[in-house]
């Protein structure tokens, strides 16, 4: 499918635009999409085992300014994931690495994420989501998200994947990414 480009102005401004050769409809992208070519969008994710009755908990360092993040975790079976907000922790954990989506770009995130901190506290509670998956011989895995993004100010966030909902029992695997820019 062929494109040509047309310019709108606006003001002072010239932008240009591209128009679809078959319908004439101008062709957009969303907002993500863009973030992703300018390389303003970023990534970062574990999978971890989780011990029957146990939780994994990942800690996210807003460094600066709002950061736009949007969750998914992936579970061997029925698990609840909780968003806490200003924890009390006596160690950050592990750093996990986050990675630009636009491999050619050179940007970097502020944002920081770690993995299994020692948390005192997990703060003020601001959503619990069930993610079902199955329990025992008939556990399928499953997935849940927040849908859409949450846009964190400055300060200390704690993610935990409650292995304790079914089967307290039973170890599991369990995920989560992270998708956000800045």
């Amino acid at each position: 499918m062929s494109s040509r480009s047309v310019q709108i102005i606006g003001g002072a401004d010239r932008q240009h635009a591209y128009v679809d050769s078959k319908n004439n409809a101008l062709t957009v992208q969303d907002e993500i999409h863009t973030k992703i070519h300018n390389g303003e969008f970023y990534t970062v994710g574990t999978a971890k085992e989780i011990a029957g009755d146990g939780v994994a908990d990942f800690l996210i360092r807003v460094v600066s300014g709002a950061a736009h993040v949007r969750f998914l975790g992936t579970v061997a079976h029925n698990m609840l994931a909780s968003l806490y907000e200003r924890p009390t922790t006596s160690a950050d954990g592990v750093p996990l690495t986050v990675f630009n989506r636009n491999r050619f770009s050179s940007n970097t995130a502020t944002m920081l994420v770690f993995v299994g901190p020692t948390v005192t506290d997990p703060g003020t509670s601001l959503i619990d989501y069930f993610i079902p998956a199955g329990d025992k011989q008939t556990a399928s895995g499953g997935t849940g998200s927040s849908f859409e993004e949450w846009i964190l100010n400055p300060g200390d966030y704690i993610v935990r994947l409650s292995n304790n909902i079914i089967s307290p029992a039973a170890s599991g695997y369990a995920s989560l990414i992270l998708d956000f820019y800045e």
